[in-house]
């Protein structure tokens, strides 16, 4: 069972509630609301050996029940990921030492040896005096976010590949905002772009108002699911401009992609193809 808060804290605790509901929060309304909120919340007691003064219920997502939080010392040492545990503890024992938060992520290995990303800001609590009330802190599960910027970040990889690799080719990669995350790719060169003009910019920010319009109905046909195929030519040269959807192993489109090449020679000998079937077809007609 969770201990009781000390009975400073808990008179710190109504202050917390009176601006929001204005009326005077006890111990069991705090436990209460902790209780129900989709993040963990701890306090410990400030000096060492740092016992727990509140767990929510929340920690037993990690598949440890909440009696091992209480009464386990070593627990933070055996869940922390091996990678991240030395890095982690010493941070955060050099943050209590000067007084400071700390506010950083950190893989856990959970019981059924699942891994999760969590993100931990926590702080010490003082009294209006400064005296030190606990070491509090709030952890959020970020796995999903995390999962979701490796993933991008190894497709990013793969799409820069591919721009580097085609020659005459650039790859854009954009998000729904039509900020580029990704410009690769010998054509930026060739129209004397760089990477820095596109990669966390906007559509908005890199051209012309009316460019940006006309180029966004593409952005958004392309986010919808659909590819639009553009060729024109101009006195650089002639150019396919693919935009397409970018979909995920769920095949939900995450995001959208800018494919253009420089087709001038084999539009030049596909002309050139072309003359001489007909100059062919006139001389055996003739």
């Amino acid at each position: 069972m969770a201990k009781k808060l000390p009975n400073s804290l808990s008179k710190s605790v109504p202050k917390l509630f009176e601006p929001v509901s204005g009326v005077a929060a006890d111990d069991k309304v705090f436990r209460s609301f902790i209780k129900n909120l989709p993040v963990m919340f701890y306090a410990v007691m400030p000096t060492q050996p740092h016992t727990p003064i509140y767990i929510s219920p929340t920690f037993e997502s990690f598949g440890y029940p909440l009696s091992d939080w209480h009464n386990d010392s070593d627990i933070w040492d055996r869940i922390i990921h091996p990678d991240d545990r030395h890095d982690v503890l010493e941070r955060t024992r050099e943050a209590m030492r000067k007084g400071e938060s700390i506010n950083f992520e950190y893989r856990v290995v959970c019981k059924d040896g699942r891994v999760v990303w969590v993100r931990d800001r926590s702080c010490f609590i003082k009294d209006s005096s400064g005296e030190m009330l606990c070491w509090q802190g709030v952890i959020v599960d970020v796995t999903e976010r995390r999962s979701a910027e490796e993933e991008m970040q190894k497709r990013e990889k793969l799409y820069r590949t591919l721009a580097q690799t085609i020659p005459r080719t650039a790859v854009l990669l954009f998000d729904r905002e039509y900020r580029y995350t990704l410009a690769d790719g010998k054509q930026l060169e060739a129209h004397k772009w760089s990477k820095e003009m596109f990669e966390g910019h906007t559509l908005w920010d890199v051209f012309p108002v009316e460019t940006a319009k006309e180029w966004a109905e593409f952005y958004e046909r392309a986010l919808n699911g659909e590819t639009v195929v553009i060729e024109s030519e101009t006195d650089e040269g002639a150019f396919q401009v693919s935009v397409l959807p970018v979909r995920d192993e769920d095949n939900e489109i995450f995001a959208g992609m800018v494919m253009w090449q420089d087709i001038t020679e084999s539009k030049r000998a596909h002309d050139a193809v072309k003359d001489s079937e007909a100059r062919y077809r006139q001389l055996f007609e003739n």
